[in-house]
This record gives structure tokens, sequence and C-alpha cells, in this order.
């Protein structure tokens, strides 16, 4: 699995959340890339993929092309539960609301027309569960996923473990199935119109949870006298345990977990890594393993046996990002880039700085045991480490947990970190770090490059 994508040259940390996100949709999409602006040069590393074949027109063309993570609960009925809610980015985020039967968000426009299910009509039997039409989980994730039938929340009332917590600033519960393995379901309140008013607000959030349930077999009316259905079931609870079994109008704009009974293989996900992923972890302190030259670095249990330090260059702790380079200087605040956008000032040099204390700032800064990460020594720790976000006074990072369950904080701010590998002779490596791109496979950062003049914190390693 590789999660190497598409990057934004002109690096403006002030749009970069947007820039990011933007980039991970087109690179959803398909084998191609797209120019955004005059201004803005998005360079190629590796796109991802993953494309599914679909035939029904409401399906959403953009996410029925991504993989979205499904968990094994070990559920006596095999069924698996999607890792996030519908319109999420993160497992821990409410998503989108919506009226039940419809395929798009609630919001105030759609508060103007009468909610699909209604337009069906008379003695005409639908139905509603897998129907890419009504069924906001197919529509906008694929044929193989779905709204949860009652029969489906209720075993996952009855066979799990279910613990209230907080996962990234959210309330909600931890599930956790008979093997183990678990999902996070949000306490995400509802949305409804406030009475009299043109807006909308979103009630009761992390004090409760509203999820639609699909209904039940199929939806037909019979007469002029059955008016038209104005509540469907949903499944609710709150802090103090309560689970149940409610309604709520088509008007309330509900949260959606979807359910599948399709193979990993089918989804295109790796069941090992997907089971790993699933474990929510206790949010770990930090771990130190020891020292070297004076600098405190953890042990991860990785194959190499590289060690990391626990702070980047100049961080005065876990959670700075420290001092701000250019590639290849050692010092920070030194800036003698070309206009080309190198900063060795050889258009021939293109190779590994790691170990050239010329040109390696960790090697530089803290002595010849400590030397720039490789690509590889990146790719490393996403392939065998589990990501967790948190914040901390308002400073998003990553908690990143190895096999051996020692742990690290890497902080999402300064966009990331370098590399000790030019891509070419003005561009190089880099891990990207910054909020919001954690993308396929629940990866939680990318590997790409951008032009060897931008300033980025480096996190020295040990081998």
């Amino acid at each position: 699995m590789n999660n190497k994508i598409l990057l934004n040259n002109s690096f403006s940390l002030s749009l970069s959340y947007l820039l990011l996100i933007s980039i991970i949709l087109c690179s959803a999409c398909g084998k191609g890339s797209k120019s955004r602006s005059s201004e803005d040069s998005y360079v190629v590393v590796e796109m991802v993929e993953d494309t599914v074949e679909e035939t029904e027109s409401n399906v959403q063309d953009l996410d029925s092309q991504k993989s979205h993570m499904a968990v094994d609960l070990g559920l006596p009925s095999g069924i698996k539960w999607a890792t996030m809610n519908v319109g999420a980015n993160e497992y821990y985020e409410c998503g989108e609301y919506y009226s039940i039967g419809d395929i798009t968000p609630y919001d105030m426009s759609k508060r103007k027309r009468e909610n699909p299910l209604a337009s069906i009509p008379l003695k005409t039997s639908v139905k509603v569960k897998g129907n890419p039409d009504y069924d906001t989980a197919t529509a906008n994730w694929g044929m193989n996923w779905s709204l949860p039938s009652s029969e489906d929340f209720y075993e996952l009332q009855t066979n799990c473990k279910w613990i209230w917590t907080n996962e990234g600033g959210v309330n909600g519960y931890i599930v956790e199935g008979p093997n183990g393995n678990s999902i996070f379901l949000p306490a995400a309140g509802y949305k409804e119109k406030v009475t009299g008013e043109d807006y909308m607000e979103i009630k009761l959030k992390n004090l409760d949870g509203r999820y639609w349930v699909a209904p039940y077999a199929d939806i037909c009316w019979y007469s002029e006298v059955d008016k038209r259905r104005a509540r469907y079931s949903c499944f609710c609870f709150a802090q103090g345990g309560s689970k149940s079994f409610g309604d709520e109008t088509t008007a309330s704009g509900l949260s959606i977990r979807p359910v599948t009974y399709a193979s990993f293989e089918e989804l295109g996900l790796d069941e090992d890594f997907v089971a790993d992923m699933s474990k929510v972890p206790e949010k770990a302190a930090p771990t130190v393993s020891g020292t070297i030259d004076q600098h405190e670095y953890v042990d991860l249990g990785l194959p190499s046996g590289t060690k990391w330090s626990t702070k980047n260059i100049g961080a005065r702790n876990l959670y700075e990002n420290g001092l701000s380079f250019q590639w290849g200087s050692k010092v920070a605040g030194d800036y003698y880039g070309s206009s080309d956008g190198s900063t060795l000032g050889n258009a021939d040099f293109v190779q590994n700085i790691a170990g050239n204390f010329r040109y390696d700032a960790a090697m530089s800064n803290w002595g010849d045991s400590w030397q720039l990460p490789s690509v590889d020594d990146f790719q490393e720790i996403l392939d065998h480490c589990v990501w967790v976000t948190d914040i901390k006074d308002g400073n998003p990072y990553y908690i990143v947990t190895g096999p051996n369950k020692n742990t690290m904080i890497i902080p999402m701010g300064n966009f990331g970190l370098w590399s000790s590998q030019p891509e070419s002779a003005i561009n190089a490596y880099c891990f990207v770090t910054d909020y919001d791109t954690r993308y396929k496979h629940m990866r939680s950062a990318i590997i790409g490059y951008v032009e060897q003049i931008k300033e980025m914190s480096i996190r020295p390693v040990s081998k």
C-alpha cells in the first residue's frame, strides 16, 4: 500500500489545509492530474488507482472510487462496519447530517422541497436499503455499502462492549466487537431548522448520537388514505449508557454509518492493516528509550532498527515544530537558494545527503550519530506504525505507535519534515504532516516533494 500523492509547490501555509484537501480529492478521482491555476503547480509523485466501476446514475463518482475503511468486529452475521460516518474525514468526526432517503447533506435549500421518499408513487413498492436513489451510504460510497438495518444495530448493541470516551475532542462510544476490533461512534447529535428562522442548528452534539436505520423491507403506499410516512426509525444513544431505537421526522438531519458484507479484497483493503487501525489505542505517553549524543530517542521496534529522535531540531518540547531549514542547509534561516528552486547551487547535484556533513543538518547540529531520514525511513513508519491524531493547546499532532507499543509525537504544523533525498536538482522529498492530510487506508501523513528552497522542520534518525 502506497500513499504518495500530489503536492502544491506554492507552499502557502495559510492555504495549505484547503489545498491539500483539494489535492486529496483530485488524487482519488483517477490516473491524471489537473492544474488548478497558473500560480499552482502540482507535482505527480504517484497516483493511487482504486477505481470501482458503477453503473447507477446516483452513485457519486468521486467517493465510489475511494477505499473506505471497514472493520470486522467478529459479529455473528459477518457484517463489517465502516470506520467513520458519511462526510467525515477522520474516524472521530461527526460527518454530514442527512434526512432519511436523501443522498445529499441536509441544508436549508432542501428544506424547501419534499423528502425524496415522499415522491414514491402510490401502489409502488420501493426498496431503500442498497438503492442509490434513496440509500445515502450506497449513493455516496458505492454499491458495496448500505444503511444499517435495525437488526444490524441490534447485533451491535447486544454483542459489543460500549465505552463512552472522547476522541479528537468529540464524545462518543468506542464499540468493541467480540474479536477485539472496534469502531468509534461520535455523539453527533442532530440537525434541524430553528422554528420561525431561516437557519438550522446542531443540537445535543457530544451528548447523544442519532443514526438513521434503513426502512424495514420495502416502502409501498397503498392508497391516498395512507399518508406519507412522516417518521422513520433511528438508533439513539447517550452518555448515561442508554441505547435504544426511536424515530425522527424527515425534517431532521441525522448521522449515517454505512455497513457492508463485501470482502476486504472486494473493498481493496488490507485485512491485517485494517485490524490494526481499528484498535483505537489509548493516548499513550510518548516513550523515551535512551539518549544518543545527549539527544533523546525512541525505539519503535521497526524492522530496520532505526531510532527516531523524540523532537524536531530546535524544538523545546515534543509538540513544537522547532527550527525551519531549507533543504541542504545546516543553519536555520540561511537563505542561499537560487531562483530555480534549488539550494545547493549545483544543477548536477542529485544524491542522498544523509551523513554528508556539508549538507545534513541533523549530523551538523547533533553529531555524527544522527542524520536526516530517508524516504524509506518515512515509509517504514507509515507501514509499521499506528497513527492517531490529537490536539494540545490548539495544536494538532500525531501519536505514532510502533510495533513494540513505544510511542512518539509528530507535530502537524510547519507543513512537514525534510527527507535526505532530492527528487531532482531543484526538488527534494518531504514527509507532509499538515492537518487533514490522512488519506487512503487511514495513513496519517503523505510523502511528496517540493522545491528545495522551501522551509521545513527536521526530525533526525539514528541507525
